[in-house]
């Protein structure tokens, strides 16, 4: 029974020690409020072609050529793949014709396979608990609650070996 009190006694007046050194410590480095939050962004272009599409037309004009001699019937004619051209003169007129076919142009862009990150880094103030010292009352109270415990466990003693 003995030794039970003794080690009752002991682990009551160690037990305050931690909580001192930690309120002490904090005081001394205080916790960090911010923290970093990173949060990034890729976009991603993959698309390196892109198609034009241009419709098809047909053009014709005919001019008179006011003159008095008669110009010979001629006429040329130019095509390629995407329009063909038809000139001449008939009848002291010159007349034109453009068609143009309908055609799909194919653009391939080197530079468009882009990526793109884009880390934005946000600053938080995070509030953590302030450990409130304890007033002098309290760890006054504390003392004099183990001292009373201390001597009612001495008295015991005393009065039982009696």
């Amino acid at each position: 029974m003995r030794y039970i009190v003794v080690a009752l006694i002991a682990v009551i007046l160690v037990s305050c020690s931690p909580q001192r050194r930690l309120a002490r410590l904090l005081e001394r480095f205080p916790l960090d409020t911010t923290s970093v939050v990173e949060y990034r962004d890729t976009t991603l272009y993959r698309d390196t072609t892109i198609y034009e599409r241009i419709l098809g037309d047909t053009i014709r004009r005919d001019i008179y050529i006011p003159i008095e001699i008669d110009l010979p019937d001629t006429s040329l004619k130019l095509m390629s793949t995407l329009a063909e051209a038809s000139a001449g003169i008939r009848s002291n007129t010159l007349w034109l014709e453009l068609i143009q076919y309908d055609t799909v142009f194919q653009f391939i862009l080197d530079s468009a396979l882009v990526e793109n990150i884009d880390t934005v880094f946000v600053t938080n103030n995070i509030p953590y608990p302030v450990v409130k010292k304890a007033n002098p009352f309290y760890k006054n109270g504390f003392f004099i609650l183990a001292g009373l415990i201390l001597i009612s466990l001495i008295l015991l003693f005393v009065v039982r070996k009696r």
